[in-house]
């Protein structure tokens, strides 16, 4: 039933339901922006902190390319900074706050559309508040604001925004959100086999990934032709799996030990509430699963999986299915 098909009670209680959401998002995106910043207050007692010029550093790697890649090719948030900075003499960090807080609400948004194709409007709020619970954590790693994080935000975003497109076989709005995504970070490129084995189980033909597969790839590989880093480029290798797992190598290594340990109790819960009775699950739900142990085990391989930010677009795939057991522990109807 559409807005236009409502009775005037149940408009204006859509009416209100809507602005209700959008105090609650906001409030908490303004509120968890400021929590982050808060490091910044101790430069004025600790200079030497640094917190303010490591942010300034990392968007001038990106920009003149001194880092390596792939930081060079994760353009979209840095070279937006530099746009902005430009056109409003606002400084980076004051930009990266009014970014961040847009892109905090466009997060909230986005996973309760995408939970709302699920669950009841209720239910997809505890999806919502699970996920906003998980951000004094997630963004906790690197001390203040940090450029990195907001891409990781971004990336949350392009993630959700691309399962609900892959879900409603819209397959041109999901190779503008990958071309957009891709231009940010690699890993919206986790999206790819979920959309193939979504249109394979459901009409036996894959004719809307495979376009979404070549926009893809052309974005990704246009970037790396068009742009070069002076320092050359890492990608996986065996150094970062050494640091994240010391252990299978011979190694000793406390970083190793307390990192495998906050990732089990971070995504831990999530993983053992989500493979309950995961036969029960939504199909669509199940086959998107696929898509966290991939994502796991690549950050094995590139990153450190200490930093608890690299860890945020893994949870567009676990929270629904933890929120479809709860709905149905409590009696709650799922679509």
């Amino acid at each position: 039933m559409g807005p236009n098909q409502l009775s005037g009670t149940a408009r204006r209680d859509l009416r209100l339901t809507q602005v209700f959401l959008f105090m609650l998002f906001t409030g908490i995106a303004v509120l968890a922006c400021l929590a982050d910043r808060a490091p910044l207050d101790l430069e004025s007692i600790y200079p030497d902190l640094g917190i303010s010029q490591k942010f300034v550093y990392y968007w001038q790697g990106v920009v003149y390319r001194f880092f390596p890649g792939p930081y060079v090719y994760r353009v979209l948030i840095p070279y937006t900074y530099w746009a902005l900075n430009n056109a409003t003499h606002l400084s980076l960090l004051a930009i990266d706050l009014f970014v961040k807080i847009l892109l905090l609400i466009a997060c909230q948004y986005s996973l309760y559309r995408y939970l709302s194709g699920f669950f009841e409007r209720t239910t997809a709020l505890l999806g919502v508040f699970i996920f906003d619970s998980l951000l004094g954590y997630l963004l906790s790693f690197i001390k203040g604001p940090s450029m990195i994080e907001t891409i990781d935000l971004m990336n949350f975003l392009v993630i959700t925004l691309g399962l609900i497109w892959i879900y409603e076989k819209k397959f041109l709005s999901l190779s503008i959100i990958l071309f957009i995504g891709l231009l940010n970070r690699e890993t919206p490129l986790i999206l790819i086999p979920v959309a193939f084995l979504y249109e394979w189980i459901g009409n036996k033909n894959i004719r809307g990934s495979s376009f979404v597969f070549f926009i893809s790839v052309l974005t990704f590989v246009g970037i790396r032709i068009f742009l070069s880093s002076w320092a050359g480029s890492t990608w996986f290798n065996i150094d970062e799996l050494k640091r994240n797992l010391p252990f299978l190598f011979g190694m000793a290594s406390r970083e190793g030990v307390i990192a495998n340990l906050r990732l089990a109790i971070l995504a831990g819960p999530f993983i053992l509430l989500g493979l309950y009775k995961f036969g029960e699950h939504p199909r669509f739900l199940k086959i998107a699963a696929c898509g966290a142990p991939i994502l796991i085990l690549i950050h094995y391989f590139v990153g450190a999986i200490i930093e608890a930010r690299l860890w945020i677009p893994l949870f567009p795939f676990l929270i629904p299915l933890v929120v479809n057991n709860l709905a149905k522990l409590s009696g709650k109807p799922v679509n």
